[in-house]
């Protein structure tokens, strides 16, 4: 006959440095690396018409999906990505509150989840963005 108390001690054991606070040596947590969830911005820039710059990086007509932690607030900054544009509006930022448009250069987003921000830069004329 076994005893109930047998089997909990081994899986007692297996996992006392997660219990600790502590991973076993080698591990790495990818997903929690920082102990919070980090989530993805993605800036979708119509047609690359304008030159981003996300949380004073380098601006680029194409910026990659950026993760930030949850609750991070991320400066973004949009230009023209040549002369042939102006500068045009922001969609899904904070300022732009149920999808409207952001019309400042300078915007933020405050990262609560997984989230794209939509840009577009006209031509000079004020045409090409695409309707709402």
């Amino acid at each position: 006959m076994l005893h109930k108390g047998l089997l909990a001690t081994p899986l007692v054991l297996a996992f006392a440095p997660v219990l600790a606070g502590s991973s076993p040596a080698g591990a790495s947590d990818t997903i929690f690396a920082n102990g919070f969830e980090n989530v993805t911005l993605t800036i979708d820039n119509f047609l690359a018409w304008c030159s981003v710059s996300v949380d004073g990086g380098v601006a680029t007509a194409n910026p990659p999906p950026i993760q930030f932690p949850s609750g991070a607030v991320v400066s973004l900054f949009g230009q023209p990505a040549s002369p042939t544009f102006i500068w045009g509006y922001w969609r899904f930022t904070d300022a732009a509150v149920g999808g409207g448009h952001d019309a400042s250069q300078s915007a933020t987003v405050t990262m609560s989840a997984d989230h794209t921000v939509f840009v577009c830069c006209p031509f000079t004329g004020g045409s090409g963005c695409p309707a709402d």
